[in-house]
């Protein structure tokens, strides 16, 4: 059979519909339409085409399987086969978690959900049964057919070595989002003139940990701290675990839940923030502490492995014990005083294989051997 001359990448992102998960999907997309060369054609599975920027890349707008988990088992393990048979792709990239059944196509997954490696308590299943009981369904998912790929991609080095040893594999990458950029918004919400500004940006999960920066800045209003303001980026129309947050915490005065915000909003809120505040038990990079970064803002971190190796090397960070209100409030009020709380921090890059930024991942996939 005589090879086409124009080579084609398929990139489904079907489930990915908000948040950092969504803004993978944009920034892959983006930076595939870039690096890859005319001879490519790149066509993306997404679940909307109004939520992404315009790329290089056609849009195929396929909805229904983020309508129930038997949808997306459907689409990932009977309906991809059928439209890789149509699609003919050179490579199939799997962006959302799930090893996909497309025959004997170069299959590369990219695993962005820790669930299978964190243990939520029960407390935590009371605002989401159906999101708690997956995550235990979670890793046995990842594993079906993770052997046939390619390669399988992962945000940090500690799941790396967390999937070699859970699933037995060794074609892992380690593949660092791309540093984030100070970006100039359009509109701002702005803390008031001498007040000091914490910010958590994220969706209302439980295993986020809003409680702890809730607790910590009750516990500095019981102490009379005046003049500092704690924006998150919650609301009551959200979700249950939302709705009891600030059912729970709507008397603590220096809190807001200004509910999401847009990219432009966002832009401006770190312009107005002095100091990051992420508390989450786990995440596979945690995109706010890069961006705070870029903003050059103080970072108060959990002190949990992800963490730490998403700061990097960084000269403003402290981290604080994860489930202690009290070490989290001191830090606050250090930073409040204008002490010097945060310090220097110096990483350790991942052993190979490892890439850094977009473009080197997409060589990397569309490259035919494996690692």
């Amino acid at each position: 059979m005589t090879r086409r001359a124009r080579k084609r990448l398929v990139v489904s992102g079907v489930n990915l519909v908000e948040g950092g998960t969504l803004r993978v999907l944009q920034d892959f997309l983006v930076a595939a339409s870039q690096e890859l060369d005319s001879s490519w054609d790149i066509i993306a599975l997404v679940h909307s085409r109004e939520k992404l920027k315009p790329s290089r890349a056609k849009l195929i707008e396929v909805s229904w399987p983020k309508r129930s988990w038997l949808g997306r088992m459907f689409f990932e393990w009977g309906v991809s086969a059928r439209l890789a048979q149509r699609l003919k792709p050179d490579v199939w990239f799997a962006i959302h978690d799930i090893t996909p059944r497309v025959g004997e196509v170069r299959k590369v997954v990219y695993c962005h959900n820790p669930m299978p490696f964190y243990r939520p308590s029960i407390k935590e299943a009371r605002y989401d049964i159906k999101a708690w009981l997956f995550s235990k369904l979670y890793g046995y998912l990842y594993g079906l057919g993770i052997k046939s790929n390619s390669i399988v991609v992962v945000q940090q080095n500690w799941i790396r070595h967390a999937f070699q040893k859970r699933y037995g594999i060794d074609h892992v990458m380690v593949a660092y989002p791309r540093s984030a950029q100070r970006v100039q918004g359009e509109s701002a919400i702005r803390c008031e003139v001498g007040s000091y500004q914490f910010i958590f940006p994220s969706l209302a999960r439980p295993f986020k940990n809003f409680e702890v920066i809730c607790k910590a800045a009750e516990i500095l209003e019981s102490q009379g701290v005046p003049e500092f303001r704690v924006i998150l980026t919650i609301d009551a129309t959200e979700n249950s675990y939302a709705q009891s947050l600030i059912s729970k915490y709507c008397h603590v005065k220096s809190i807001s839940f200004i509910g999401r915000q847009s990219f432009d909003q966002m832009c401006h809120l770190y312009e107005a923030s002095q100091c990051l505040i992420f508390p989450s038990h786990i995440e596979t990079w945690g995109l706010p502490i890069t961006e705070a970064k870029a903003y050059g803002l103080d970072i108060l971190a959990a002190s949990e492995k992800y963490a730490y190796e998403t700061v990097g090397s960084y000269e403003k960070v402290a981290f604080f014990d994860t489930n202690s209100e009290k070490e989290l409030a001191q830090k606050m009020l250090g930073l409040i005083q204008g002490k010097i709380v945060t310090g220097e921090v110096v990483g350790v890059q991942p052993e190979q294989p490892f890439v850094e930024g977009w473009e080197s991942l997409v060589k990397a996939i569309c490259n035919e051997e494996k690692i």
